[in-house]
């Protein structure tokens, strides 16, 4: 698979910003990795946001879809709400971890279309 020239410069931001960080880390699926890559901080900053939507558009090419979803996380909120603005006549929704316990009590809040992307961390 060759990489998108937006792959390197993202790459090259996300080191610029201080996104990532070399050692040993524990990630949220209990495995480690030596490399950690901090989302928040790209996410907030404006260049790298741009280029992970390009590289997320990149990825999705071929894909046929008309809505995108993720896993809440105010972060991935940000990410899907910049993602849905660049693909125009997609709708979004966010899967929760586990029902509310106020409100509908929904599990899923937007509405997935006949033929959803789920986007992971």
């Amino acid at each position: 698979m060759n990489k998108s020239s937006t792959h390197f410069r993202l790459i090259r931001r996300l080191a610029d910003i201080g996104a990532i960080a070399k050692g040993e880390f524990k990630l949220k699926s209990g495995r480690t990795s030596d490399i950690y890559c901090d989302m928040r901080m790209a996410i907030l900053d404006q260049i790298c946001l741009f280029l992970l939507v390009e590289e997320m558009g990149h990825l999705m090419v071929g894909h046929r879809f008309d809505s995108i979803g993720v896993m809440e996380g105010a972060g991935s909120c940000v990410l899907l709400g910049a993602v849905l603005s660049h693909f125009g006549n997609v709708s979004g929704f966010v899967i929760r971890k586990e029902p509310k316990d106020h409100g509908t009590g929904t599990m899923i809040e937007g509405t997935p279309g006949k033929c959803p992307i789920r986007s992971e961390e």
